[in-house]
């Protein structure tokens, strides 16, 4: 009797036990998921981000590719205005010249 009551005390005892460590592997199951849930909204959010960043990096390029066009087309139009002014400053030049060779006095 002795042995059959100590026995089912250590039973006892072990399903104790054991509940215990499942209750503690439950919580840290638990903990996990939700966990990964956090994880899972973080990176959804982080990648509406990113797909919201990118469409401004694209909208950005073409802003800047417009830019760096208007800058190129000034940029020709200021040289054909520099070799414009330089053909008058010629032509002002001649008329200057032959301006004094018919205004001498006499």
């Amino acid at each position: 009797m002795y042995c059959e009551a100590s026995s089912e005390a250590l039973y006892n005892v072990n399903d104790q036990a054991v509940e215990s460590k499942v209750e503690r592997l439950t919580d840290v199951v638990e903990r996990i998921g939700e966990s990964v849930i956090s994880t899972s909204e973080t990176v959804e959010v982080l990648a509406s981000h990113i797909d919201q960043m990118r469409q401004q990096t694209a909208h950005n390029h073409n802003s800047v590719m417009a830019l760096a066009e208007a800058v190129r087309v000034l940029a020709s139009g200021q040289q054909d205005i520099l070799v414009r002014l330089d053909q008058l400053v010629c032509t002002l030049q001649v008329l200057a010249t032959s301006d004094e060779g018919t205004n001498t006095p006499e």
